[in-house]
Order: C-alpha cells, then structure tokens, then sequence
C-alpha cells in the first residue's frame, strides 16, 4: 500500500495557510491565481483566510496551478510498481 505524507499545514487544517505560503513562494496573487484556476477571486480569497474549506476539484485546481504537492506518495517501499 502507498503511505501519503501530508504537508504539516495541511495535516493540521490549514488549507488556506498552505496556499498563501506557496503563492508567496512563487509571488502569485490571489487574482493570478484565481484567472490560472479559473476559480472566482472571492473563493480564492476565502480559501486563502479560512473562511472556506476547498472541495477536492477546487483543490486540485490550485495544487496544479501552483506546482506543489497536496501529498506526496513514497516510492521507496519495496513493492512499489510505478
């Protein structure tokens, strides 16, 4: 079985954390972001404050757009068939 390794933010609940930091990482706006997603500004907006939780399509969006993981997947069992 794969083991999936959630950043520590994310693990915690903090979706939103999580964004903010890696739009920073990258100096992605949250109105880039939003136009790159194609996810509206003011749910951008409330992700990134907490005030929303994001639904696996809406997250997934902004895990691609941003290039970061939302979990990685070790590879290094024995096992594992890529």
């Amino acid at each position: 079985m794969k083991e999936v390794v959630l950043p520590a933010q994310v693990a915690e609940g903090d979706f939103g954390g999580w964004v903010r930091d890696a739009m920073t990482r990258r100096g992605i706006s949250q109105r880039v972001l939003a136009m790159r997603t194609g996810i509206s500004h003011s749910t951008i907006s409330r992700l990134v404050t907490g005030n929303r939780t994001p639904s696996l399509p809406t997250a997934l969006a902004i895990i691609r757009v941003l290039g970061v993981p939302s979990a990685s997947v070790r590879t290094d069992r024995p096992g594992w068939d890529p």
